[in-house]
């Protein structure tokens, strides 16, 4: 499968591999709340990513920041594409504070891969 003329396991390649962010085991999994999230955007031809931090789930996210709910400065409403799961299900849930952090790295680690990268407040 393409998008804009290139194959989309490009961005999978150039992303790498984020296990160095896994998180710590944690005793009661009922506290888990939080989720990071990352969305692949299209913006003038040129993909990049949103990274985000959410009590729903990335779907639900996804969702209303594509209907403008709680949408920020609307990145993900105006450029969004789909969520890329492959970047951060296996962090998924964690503690808040743990979801702060772990959105950061995230932010951080694309931009380090030369990736336009927003959000990751």
């Amino acid at each position: 499968m393409e998008q804009a003329g290139r194959p989309m396991g490009r961005w999978r390649r150039d992303c790498g591999d984020f296990a160095h962010v896994l998180r710590p085991p944690h005793r009661y999994l009922s506290e888990l709340h939080y989720s990071v999230y990352v969305v692949l955007l299209s913006i003038s031809g040129r993909d990049a990513y949103y990274v985000g931090l959410t009590g729903l789930t990335p779907e639900e996210r996804f969702k209303r920041h594509k209907h403008n709910i709680q949408a920020g400065k609307g990145w993900v409403k105006k450029y969004g594409v789909r969520l890329v799961p492959e970047l951060y299900e296996h962090l998924n849930p964690m503690f808040y504070e743990e979801a702060v952090r772990t959105e950061r790295k995230l932010f951080d680690e694309l931009k380090q891969r030369g990736w336009d990268v927003y959000g990751g407040h």
